[in-house]
């Protein structure tokens, strides 16, 4: 069981890089530290956020959260319910041509578990510079909610540097293996799931078009196949299975040259 003292508790975790469309949670982060690196400090330059970005290149950096179960505020353990942010606009001081995107999908930490936000985007000429930025959270823990923009130098001391350098810079984090000019969507998902007779597919998409969803078993067995219309941004699609049997299927988003794929759950009991 992992326990927390709550100026432990604040510290973030901002590294690595990760694939276009989702981030994975990291398992072998030992319950002892809940989130790694700790942010910079004038004593420990090499913490904090270590990946820079080049103006006019793709860029991708993570923060992951390893949540416990209980937080230990002013001498007394209180069972901790979740951390949450905001789904956008969470993060301040962000290069306006940076977003994020939560896995969980909806930036809703759980107690006793592992997340991901991975910061993604392409920064301009424009925003070459530092930045300080500050990751504002929710603690859900006894009955409270404390809010909390970390590091605030109170809880925990340092900050979470950002830097955007001029293009073709030494130094700066290369991202490979991106297609910017064809990527489906960084987010896709389906809610609620499991689930009984009609879910909807959730996808954050890059670009504007025609598309098709399609839905086979584990063995590829094809069930659905319906065309699609995406728009940039968010996309809801209501999916219904009531005419499938109970399982576990994958769906994918097509526009036959690139796709993008899920797992989903259908239980009746």
């Amino acid at each position: 069981m992992k326990k927390l003292l709550f100026s432990v508790f604040s510290m973030l975790c901002l590294i690595g890089s990760t694939s276009a469309q989702s981030c994975q949670p990291d398992p072998s982060i030992p319950d002892s530290i809940i989130v790694a690196p700790l942010p910079y400090t004038n004593e420990n330059p090499e913490l904090g956020i270590q990946d820079t970005a080049c103006a006019n290149g793709y860029f991708e950096t993570l923060i992951f959260m390893n949540i416990p179960n209980t937080i230990v505020v002013f001498g007394n353990e209180v069972p901790l319910d979740s951390v949450s942010m905001a789904s956008s606009g969470g993060i301040s001081d962000l290069p306006a041509s940076l977003s994020y995107a939560c896995n969980p999908p909806n930036c809703v930490f759980e107690a006793d578990s592992s997340g991901c936000i991975v910061i993604y985007g392409t920064p301009s000429e424009g925003e070459i510079g530092m930045y300080d930025l500050k990751v504002n959270v929710t603690i859900h823990a006894g009955g409270l909610m404390l809010d909390r923009a970390l590091p605030d130098q109170v809880i925990v001391n340092g900050n979470y540097f950002f830097f955007v350098q001029a293009e073709g810079s030494p130094n700066c984090t290369i991202v490979s293996g991106i297609d910017e000019e064809n990527p489906i969507a960084f987010s896709l998902y389906n809610q609620p799931n499991p689930f009984t007779d009609f879910t909807e597919i959730k996808l954050d998409s890059r670009v504007n078009g025609n598309f098709q969803l399609i839905v086979q078993d584990l063995v590829g067995k094809t069930y659905h196949r319906a065309p699609i219309n995406l728009q940039e941004g968010q996309n809801t699609i209501t999916f219904d299975g009531s005419q499938l049997a109970n399982g576990m299927y994958i769906y994918t988003i097509t526009d036959g040259k690139s796709s993008i794929s899920e797992k989903m759950i259908l239980s009746r009991r």
